[in-house]
Order: structure tokens, then sequence, then C-alpha cells
């Protein structure tokens, strides 16, 4: 309120603007207002939620994988991992998403079986001359509150190294690690050289973006030729065909049992046409190797022939009108046994022309 003669209200009297923190960074987990102010300030946008349902499937999937978050500066890269952190960590604050997108859920079921051990590395608070191996597994022995394992670098690999905190983690109860880098790109841009490599930071990263493409067009290219519609178009065609319409009609004869019938046939085709996948990859690569529908780059699906199952559907003809033969089947169906003309022949399922 203002004083004196003035008793108009100010903006700030009726407006209560937030306290925002702009630049946001995996430091501020430590304090426990900030970390609120996190979870409170993540908006789901689309292309956010379909970027967290690929992390967590990763995480579902208990098998490791590595994912490179790319943003523009002030994108929320830094705000993500924060929130990404604080899930897997503390089981409250999945509320405050599962609000935005109650689908979220199923995820917060199925990761509440899991114990991560969550170890958030922020390469602002180090310096470039530092090892990121280093950098990280240092981070690991401190919340592990265990003793350095090497610092001999010659003399034992990064494998030998991950293998053995691997192994320290399970023994501590864990079920698995994730580790999340933050500002990864400006810690290697500021490095003037990188042990073991030899090269600009730039040549690293656009090496891998030529291997992510090279990676893409081979599986792209794999995919529709395992999975795509076109290797399953003959198979559709059959379910459509008239062989299989005739079995259908057959299999409507009750008293009749063959082997090769429409269930078994139909069977056959939903084996085949389970494997196919109408989804482009190229919507799923740019944050997880592999397609929704699971698809590996190298895998080969063996499917039934067509031609075994058109042979099949020409079988279960044959076998129901072979089956028709006996008089009592005869009998049962037209309600007298088949005389008169053709007799010897076997029965005929054609309808009579109406005069």
């Amino acid at each position: 309120m203002r004083s004196g003669k003035d008793k108009g209200f100010c903006i700030g009297d009726l407006v209560e603007i937030p306290e925002i923190k702009t630049v946001i960074q995996l430091e501020d987990l430590k304090d426990p207002r900030l970390s609120r102010m996190i979870l409170e300030t993540f908006v789901l946008t689309g292309e956010v939620l379909d970027n967290l349902k690929a992390v967590l499937t990763g995480l579902c999937g208990g098998e490791g994988r590595g994912i490179f978050l790319k943003g523009h500066f002030g994108s929320g890269k830094s705000h993500f991992l924060g929130m990404l952190s604080l899930l897997l960590k503390s089981p409250g604050s999945w509320k405050a998403l599962v609000s935005q997108s109650p689908d979220l859920a199923d995820f917060e079921r199925r990761l509440a079986d899991f114990n991560f051990l969550v170890a958030e590395v922020s390469l602002v608070q180090h310096r470039a001359s530092e090892f990121i191996e280093d950098i990280i597994t240092g981070e690991i022995t401190r919340i592990l509150g265990a003793e350095p394992l090497f610092t001999d670098h010659d003399s034992h690999s990064r494998h030998d190294l991950f293998l053995r905190h691997g192994e320290i983690i399970l023994q501590r109860g864990y079920t698995g690690m994730v580790i999340l880098v933050d500002e990864i790109l400006r810690f290697f841009h500021e490095k003037t050289s990188l042990r073991g490599a030899g090269s600009d930071p730039n040549e690293i990263f656009q090496g891998f973006q030529r291997f992510q493409d090279a990676y893409s067009s081979l599986y792209i290219a794999a995919h529709s030729r395992e999975r795509g519609m076109e290797r399953f178009r003959h198979y559709e065609k059959l379910l459509h065909s008239r062989p299989y319409g005739i079995l259908k009609r057959l299999d409507r004869l009750e008293m009749i049992s063959v082997k090769h019938n429409r269930r078994s046939v139909e069977q056959d085709l939903s084996s085949v046409l389970v494997n196919r996948c109408t989804r482009s990859p190229g919507e799923d690569l740019p944050a997880r190797p592999v397609c929704s529908c699971g698809f590996r780059l190298g895998e080969t699906l063996s499917l039934k022939p067509v031609r075994e199952i058109e042979r099949e559907i020409d079988q279960g003809i044959s076998e129901t009108l072979e089956a028709l033969k006996p008089p009592s089947i005869q009998e049962k169906i037209c309600g007298r046994p088949w005389s008169g003309p053709g007799s010897g022949r076997p029965l005929s399922l054609r309808r009579r022309r109406k005069p």
C-alpha cells in the first residue's frame, strides 16, 4: 500500500511474482529449496514428454545405454537432468509430473522396483585440465563412501574401473547406476588436449555425428527390409484371397474336423504379421538406438514362407471336402444321403441357380 494521501494499489500489491532461477545447474540439487523449484517449475511439452519417455523406457529395460541430450543454450537441458535425478532418487517427486501427464504413472510403477545409484556430475564445477573419467569415478566413490579404486591410469583401463565400480554398487544393494553429466560439450571445448584422442573436440563430435548419420541410414534400410509393410504385403493378400474365403466358409461346418482349418491358418498368419511395424524408425532414433518395435540392427526375421501357408489353405479345403464324402456326414448336412446323378463324385457345395 502507498502511504499518505495516495491510497492507490501498486502492481506488486496485486500480483505475486515468484522467484525464478533463470540458469539451472545440477549443483542446485544440493539445495532443498532449489530442488523443489526445479520440480514445481518443470513443464511437460510434447517434445519433452517424448524425450522423457524414451529415457524412462531405457531405464525400465535393464540394459545399459547412453543418451546424448542436445539443445540450444537455455532450452532446459540442465532442468531436464535435474528433474530426472529427482524422479530416480525421490519417489514423491513423481506426483508433480503425473499430474501433468497421467500416463507417466505406469513408469512410476515399473521403476519402483529399481534402486539406482544416481551420480550427478556438473562439469562447470571442474577444470578442463581434469580427466572426465576421474571426475565421474570420483563422484561415484564419494557417494559410495569408498576409497579410490585405482590411481594409476596407465595400468588399468576405463573398462576395468567401471567394472569394479559396478561390482561394488551391486554389493551395496543397488540394481544399477545412472550417471547424469551436465555441460559435457562446453567441457570438451575448453580442453586443450584429450587423453588417447589427440584431436580437437569439434572433430570428436563431428565424428560422432557422422557415425550417428551412418547408423541411422543402415538401421532404417534394415528395418524397412525386415519389418516394413512391403515384406508383409503378400501375407496381407492371403487374408483377402478367394481360397482363404472358401476355407472360412467350410469352417462353419461344425461336424467336420480337419488338421488344416481356418484357425490353424490364422495362427500362422498372425505369427507372421505381428512382426510388421508401421512406424518410421527415424522418429525414434534421435532418442534411442532402436525403433519402438524393438528391432535391432543385424537382426533377421525368419518368417513362414507364403507358399507354405497357401498350401495349408489348399490342404484345408481338400481335407474338408474329403471329410464330407461319408453318407452319414451328408445326411447331417442335407437331411439325406447324396444320391442321383454324380453321386459317385465329391459333394458339391455350389448353390443352385433360381429358375
